[in-house]
């Protein structure tokens, strides 16, 4: 009898080849949106501070806020690399790069999607909430809770800094 696994280091495995068979070509459903989506530090991919499967067929998957990416997506047909920046939004020009990626399939076409943006607050108005994943242990949440929209009230001319910032609403 032959054993296919050895049963104590250094002895011996018995393999019996066997053909392979072919897999079905699989497919996704012609309408699946689904994407996991990825959050790093620096100016690489990796290591990744935050990450979530991100399901839009019925908004879902661990994504912490999935009906508005979703809905932001969809707006660009699942395409990250065409969501249009906020206008109003002031970020400091501090540099503290941030990657994102996003891979999956968004109605039948395949994403792949991995940008840098010179600061979290940079990623925010350029991508809303799709990304907001947190991944800053220093701060937690800090740089994702930036306001949607920034007025500075009318003043003097460009070149001299305002003298208030007013949120929406304040």
């Amino acid at each position: 009898m032959t054993r296919p696994l050895p049963l104590h280091p250094g002895e011996p495995a018995h393999v019996m080849p066997r053909p392979v068979e072919p897999v079905p070509r699989a497919r996704p459903p012609r309408n699946a949106k689904a994407l996991v989506l990825s959050l790093a530090r620096g100016e690489k991919p990796l290591p990744v501070a935050g990450h979530a499967l991100l399901l839009c067929d019925r908004p879902g998957g661990t994504h912490p806020d999935a009906v508005r990416a979703c809905e932001a997506l969809a707006e660009v047909r699942g395409d990250p690399a065409r969501l249009r920046p906020r206008t109003g939004v002031a970020c400091t020009l501090q540099y503290d790069p941030v990657t994102v990626t996003a891979s999956g399939i968004w109605n039948s076409r395949f994403i792949r999607f991995e940008r840098t943006y010179g600061s979290p607050c940079a990623l925010r108005a350029a991508t809303g909430g799709v990304f907001a994943l947190g991944g800053d242990s220093r701060r937690p949440g800090a740089e994702w809770n930036a306001p949607d929209r920034v007025e500075t009230p009318p003043g003097p001319s460009l070149g001299t800094f305002p003298g208030t910032i007013r949120r929406p609403g304040s």
